[in-house]
Protein backbone atom coordinates (compact mmCIF):
# COMPACT_ATOMS: atom_id res chain seq x y z
CA UNK A 1 0.00 0.00 0.00
CA UNK A 2 1.29 3.62 -0.85
CA UNK A 3 0.21 7.51 -0.50
CA UNK A 4 -2.58 6.93 2.24
CA UNK A 5 -3.71 9.63 3.40
CA UNK A 6 -4.37 7.95 7.17
CA UNK A 7 -1.78 4.90 8.03
CA UNK A 8 -2.80 1.73 9.59
CA UNK A 9 -1.01 2.68 13.07
CA UNK A 10 -2.81 5.96 13.04
CA UNK A 11 -6.36 4.19 12.08
CA UNK A 12 -5.62 1.57 15.05
CA UNK A 13 -4.87 4.39 17.61
CA UNK A 14 -7.66 6.71 16.64
CA UNK A 15 -9.98 2.92 16.89
CA UNK A 16 -8.61 2.69 19.82
CA UNK A 17 -7.25 -1.05 19.00
CA UNK A 18 -3.87 -2.68 20.63
CA UNK A 19 -3.99 -6.07 19.05
CA UNK A 20 -3.11 -6.95 15.40
CA UNK A 21 -6.03 -9.36 14.33
CA UNK A 22 -8.12 -6.45 12.51
CA UNK A 23 -4.56 -4.75 10.86
CA UNK A 24 -4.96 -6.70 7.13
CA UNK A 25 -8.90 -5.09 6.83
CA UNK A 26 -7.26 -1.84 8.49
CA UNK A 27 -5.07 -1.37 5.95
CA UNK A 28 -7.69 -2.10 3.10
CA UNK A 29 -10.03 0.64 4.66
CA UNK A 30 -7.26 3.04 4.89
CA UNK A 31 -6.06 2.57 1.12
CA UNK A 32 -9.70 2.24 -0.33
CA UNK A 33 -10.65 5.27 2.00
CA UNK A 34 -7.69 6.98 0.02
CA UNK A 35 -8.69 6.52 -3.10
CA UNK A 36 -12.29 7.25 -2.28
CA UNK A 37 -11.31 10.65 -1.69
CA UNK A 38 -9.15 10.75 -4.67
CA UNK A 39 -12.14 10.02 -6.93
CA UNK A 40 -14.33 11.88 -5.13
CA UNK A 41 -12.37 15.05 -5.35
CA UNK A 42 -11.32 14.26 -8.92
CA UNK A 43 -7.32 14.78 -7.95
CA UNK A 44 -4.80 12.79 -5.72
CA UNK A 45 -3.01 14.62 -2.57
CA UNK A 46 0.18 13.04 -2.79
CA UNK A 47 3.22 14.20 -4.98
CA UNK A 48 5.27 12.84 -7.27
CA UNK A 49 8.39 10.78 -6.62
CA UNK A 50 11.12 13.69 -8.17
CA UNK A 51 10.81 16.40 -10.85
CA UNK A 52 11.37 15.20 -14.08
CA UNK A 53 7.62 13.61 -14.43
CA UNK A 54 5.64 14.36 -17.50
CA UNK A 55 2.38 15.26 -18.67
CA UNK A 56 1.17 16.46 -22.49
CA UNK A 57 -1.91 18.57 -23.16
CA UNK A 58 -3.75 20.13 -26.38
CA UNK A 59 -3.65 23.42 -26.05
CA UNK A 60 -6.02 26.24 -28.04
CA UNK A 61 -4.47 28.16 -30.14
CA UNK A 62 -7.30 31.02 -29.56
CA UNK A 63 -6.88 30.92 -25.98
CA UNK A 64 -4.63 32.09 -23.41
CA UNK A 65 -5.15 29.91 -20.35
CA UNK A 66 -5.04 26.05 -20.54
CA UNK A 67 -6.19 23.79 -17.77
CA UNK A 68 -3.80 21.37 -16.30
CA UNK A 69 -2.97 18.98 -13.77
CA UNK A 70 -1.79 19.75 -10.12
CA UNK A 71 1.47 20.84 -10.61
CA UNK A 72 3.63 21.77 -7.55
CA UNK A 73 7.52 22.48 -9.49
CA UNK A 74 8.46 22.85 -12.77
CA UNK A 75 11.50 21.96 -14.82
CA UNK A 76 10.37 22.94 -18.61
CA UNK A 77 7.44 23.41 -20.71
CA UNK A 78 7.96 23.13 -24.42
CA UNK A 79 5.68 23.41 -27.24
CA UNK A 80 5.40 21.39 -30.64
CA UNK A 81 4.97 23.85 -32.94
CA UNK A 82 4.48 21.56 -36.17
CA UNK A 83 3.17 18.54 -35.23
CA UNK A 84 6.40 16.81 -35.17
CA UNK A 85 6.61 15.47 -31.82
CA UNK A 86 9.87 17.24 -31.05
CA UNK A 87 9.12 19.43 -28.73
CA UNK A 88 11.95 22.07 -30.10
CA UNK A 89 10.25 25.56 -28.52
CA UNK A 90 10.69 26.07 -24.37
CA UNK A 91 8.98 28.52 -22.78
CA UNK A 92 9.99 30.68 -20.98
CA UNK A 93 8.95 31.39 -17.09
CA UNK A 94 7.88 34.81 -16.80
CA UNK A 95 8.22 35.82 -20.32
CA UNK A 96 6.62 33.37 -22.22
CA UNK A 97 4.46 32.05 -19.54
CA UNK A 98 2.84 32.29 -15.48
CA UNK A 99 1.54 29.90 -13.34
CA UNK A 100 -1.59 30.54 -11.93
CA UNK A 101 -2.76 30.59 -9.56
CA UNK A 102 -0.27 33.16 -8.90
CA UNK A 103 -0.05 33.02 -5.65
CA UNK A 104 -0.37 29.14 -4.62
CA UNK A 105 2.27 28.39 -3.10
CA UNK A 106 2.01 30.92 -0.80
CA UNK A 107 -1.31 29.40 0.64
CA UNK A 108 -1.32 27.94 3.90
CA UNK A 109 -1.31 24.44 2.88
CA UNK A 110 0.74 25.58 -0.26
CA UNK A 111 -1.88 24.61 -3.19
CA UNK A 112 -0.73 23.62 -6.23
CA UNK A 113 -0.62 25.29 -9.62
CA UNK A 114 -3.73 24.60 -12.19
CA UNK A 115 -3.16 26.52 -15.42
CA UNK A 116 -0.71 27.59 -17.73
CA UNK A 117 -1.29 31.42 -18.68
CA UNK A 118 0.91 32.68 -21.83
CA UNK A 119 1.80 35.88 -21.63
CA UNK A 120 -0.51 38.39 -24.45
CA UNK A 121 2.82 39.76 -25.18
CA UNK A 122 4.80 36.50 -25.59
CA UNK A 123 5.38 35.60 -29.35
CA UNK A 124 4.01 32.24 -28.98
CA UNK A 125 0.71 30.56 -28.61
CA UNK A 126 -0.74 27.38 -28.28
CA UNK A 127 -0.49 24.81 -30.87
CA UNK A 128 -3.63 23.22 -32.44
CA UNK A 129 -2.12 19.77 -32.45
CA UNK A 130 -3.15 17.20 -30.09
CA UNK A 131 -0.22 16.50 -27.58
CA UNK A 132 1.41 19.36 -28.05
CA UNK A 133 2.20 21.06 -24.58
CA UNK A 134 4.80 19.43 -23.01
CA UNK A 135 4.96 19.92 -18.89
CA UNK A 136 8.04 18.43 -17.21
CA UNK A 137 7.43 18.83 -13.68
CA UNK A 138 6.21 17.54 -9.90
CA UNK A 139 2.50 17.38 -10.23
CA UNK A 140 0.21 16.76 -7.04
CA UNK A 141 0.36 18.16 -3.89
CA UNK A 142 3.55 19.33 -1.81
CA UNK A 143 1.33 17.78 1.70
CA UNK A 144 -1.87 16.18 2.18
CA UNK A 145 -4.58 19.18 3.74
CA UNK A 146 -5.32 18.21 7.54
CA UNK A 147 -9.24 18.31 6.08
CA UNK A 148 -8.19 15.18 3.55
CA UNK A 149 -6.56 13.70 6.59
CA UNK A 150 -9.89 14.04 8.60
CA UNK A 151 -12.27 12.96 5.42
CA UNK A 152 -9.81 10.36 4.76
CA UNK A 153 -9.93 8.99 8.77
CA UNK A 154 -13.37 9.08 8.87
CA UNK A 155 -14.29 7.57 5.42
CA UNK A 156 -11.79 4.42 6.80
CA UNK A 157 -13.16 3.80 9.86
CA UNK A 158 -16.83 3.52 7.75
CA UNK A 159 -15.50 1.35 5.69
CA UNK A 160 -13.92 -0.94 8.39
CA UNK A 161 -16.94 -0.93 10.80
CA UNK A 162 -18.99 -2.32 7.86
CA UNK A 163 -17.30 -5.77 8.45
CA UNK A 164 -19.41 -5.67 11.70
CA UNK A 165 -22.95 -6.03 9.85
CA UNK A 166 -24.58 -8.87 8.52
CA UNK A 167 -23.70 -7.78 4.38
CA UNK A 168 -20.41 -5.89 4.74
CA UNK A 169 -17.87 -6.20 2.43
CA UNK A 170 -14.51 -5.29 3.51
CA UNK A 171 -13.53 -8.73 4.83
CA UNK A 172 -13.46 -9.54 0.95
CA UNK A 173 -12.20 -6.20 -0.24
CA UNK A 174 -13.79 -2.44 -0.28
CA UNK A 175 -13.78 -0.93 -3.43
CA UNK A 176 -12.77 2.45 -4.37
CA UNK A 177 -15.85 2.92 -6.09
CA UNK A 178 -17.81 2.24 -2.58
CA UNK A 179 -15.71 4.50 -0.56
CA UNK A 180 -16.51 7.62 -3.29
CA UNK A 181 -20.02 6.62 -2.89
CA UNK A 182 -19.63 7.40 1.13
CA UNK A 183 -17.62 10.26 0.56
CA UNK A 184 -19.84 11.99 -1.56
CA UNK A 185 -22.76 11.69 0.46
CA UNK A 186 -21.44 11.62 3.76
CA UNK A 187 -22.05 15.20 5.33
CA UNK A 188 -19.42 15.55 7.63
CA UNK A 189 -16.53 13.91 4.80
CA UNK A 190 -18.47 16.48 2.28
CA UNK A 191 -17.79 19.25 4.03
CA UNK A 192 -14.21 18.63 4.82
CA UNK A 193 -13.33 17.49 1.30
CA UNK A 194 -15.80 20.44 -0.05
CA UNK A 195 -12.76 23.08 -0.58
CA UNK A 196 -10.34 20.87 -2.42
CA UNK A 197 -13.40 19.28 -5.35
CA UNK A 198 -11.58 19.73 -8.87
CA UNK A 199 -14.40 21.28 -10.74
CA UNK A 200 -14.59 20.69 -14.65
CA UNK A 201 -13.56 23.79 -16.55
Amino acid sequence: MANEYVSTATLKTTLGITVSTFDTDITTACSAASRGIDQACSRRFWLDSGTNNIRYYQGNPQKLTLSIDDLVTVTTIKLDTDGDASFSTTLTANTDYVLDPLNAAAESPARPYTRLVLNHLSSYSYPSYVRSVKITGAFGWAAVPDEIVRATTILAIKLFKRQETPFGVLSVGVDQATAMRIAQSDPDVRFLIGPYLKMAI
